[in-house]
């Protein structure tokens, strides 16, 4: 087809079907304020959070190349997690790429510092319990991949694996996450490198055991933590700098092009 043909197409093919790619680097928002564009507050997807949002805000700092940068920093409490999120088209691939620094962990017994990931909005009063796909920083050091393939109110079906082989997490390092994931298949392909020099320091890949794809239609993406509890003084802080999301054209993108292009060859 020749590139004029394919782009009428494209533009016949309903919006709403065409995911798109993104990246932000938070260069052009505020610094103190919460990111805005696309940009959500996590506690939308809690019922009865207990911090209030702005749970997340934009924050001066160096970058992994040891230059000044703008990066957005989770609020230090201690309660329901915290964090942004945008909201994204499902598709049948996703890849996620973010620099992340583990500032502080938290005392609280079953918390998280932070981590990226996929979420489906199931109606769950917390985003927690819904179906999701996480690669997250744990409180023994190391970088776990978590997978929740169920919705809140049935049979809990998740897994979470250590990525093993990969040096414990130093805290004030930047490293950078990927994160890529086949949601007809349920294959989950997580990466770790070392954001200053690219250095890949390890990676795993998880195919899900009886993979339902029908809770793996994502519609968010987020960074965030958890403390899971209250009984504690301090709590988790992460950092995220240098945002890449790329999805790939998922069935029914492909059937609607398709159906553009039939369009145009008909006229």
């Amino acid at each position: 087809m020749k590139p004029h043909r394919l782009a009428a197409a494209l533009l016949l093919a309903p919006a709403s079907t065409l995911a798109e790619p993104i990246n932000d680097d938070f260069e052009s928002y505020a610094p103190g304020a919460f990111p805005g564009a696309a940009w959500q507050d996590v506690s939308t997807r809690i019922d009865n959070p207990t911090i209030p949002a702005p749970t997340a805000f934009v924050l001066e700092t160096t970058g992994a190349d040891g230059l000044p940068t703008q990066a957005v920093q989770i609020v230090d409490n201690i309660g329901t997690s915290s964090g942004v999120m945008t909201e994204i088209q499902p598709a049948d691939r996703h890849t996620l790429r973010m620099d992340v620094r583990i500032d502080q962990f938290s005392d609280v017994r079953g918390s998280w510092p932070g981590g990226i990931g996929f979420l489906q909005d199931e109606g769950a009063s917390d985003f927690n319990a819904d179906p999701q796909a996480v690669l997250y920083a744990w409180q023994d050091g190391r970088w776990h991949l978590f997978v929740k393939n169920s919705p809140d109110g049935l049979p809990i079906r998740n897994t979470d694996r250590i990525l093993a082989g990969i040096p414990r997490i130093n805290p004030g390092t930047w490293y950078t996450l990927q994160l890529e994931i086949d949601t007809t298949t349920g294959v989950f392909d997580a990466s770790v490198y070392n954001a200053a020099t690219g250095e890949l320091l390890g990676e795993d890949s998880l195919n899900f055991t009886d993979w339902d794809p029908q809770f793996g239609r994502f519609d968010a993406i987020a960074a965030f933590d958890g403390e899971g509890g209250t009984a504690g003084t301090v709590g988790g802080v992460s950092t995220y700098d240098n945002f890449s999301y790329i999805p790939a054209p998922s069935a029914a993108i492909f059937a609607a092009v398709s159906a553009a292009m039939a369009a145009v060859r008909r006229r």
